[in-house]
């Protein structure tokens, strides 16, 4: 699916399941939804990415902490950070179940916008 829509002359947004963990992304043989994957698939969604983003599309980030998965603080950090630091995603859309989420989501993106020049 990511292939294709780069493909596709009409598509102004993507929405784009990424972080370097790998979780929940999308893969060349998926067969659903949310098939499983891992960090392997990590470089050839960040490839069509990058395709995207010299077309001049935006690219939303979904998934960023892998579906609810990545309960370290550690794998939130460092997906939060890939995300905000690629250079390729203008946004990301992340669900929470507390305030408290919410809080430390906007701790973690404000730090690693930081050290973006």
């Amino acid at each position: 699916a990511l292939q294709r829509a780069v493909e596709l002359d009409w598509v102004d947004v993507h929405l784009v399941r990424v972080n370097p963990q790998g979780a929940i992304m999308d893969t060349p043989d998926v067969k659903s939804w949310n098939a499983e994957s891992d960090a392997t698939h990590v470089g050839p969604v960040m490839e069509q990415i990058k395709r995207m983003h010299e077309k001049g599309r935006g690219v939303i980030g979904m998934k960023i902490i892998g579906e609810g998965r990545f309960t370290r603080p550690e794998d939130r950090e460092k997906s939060i950070r890939f995300a905000m630091q690629s250079g390729l995603i203008d946004s990301v859309t992340i669900g929470f179940k507390s305030p408290a989420e919410i809080d430390e989501a906007i701790q973690r993106i404000n730090s690693a916008l930081a050290g973006v020049a």
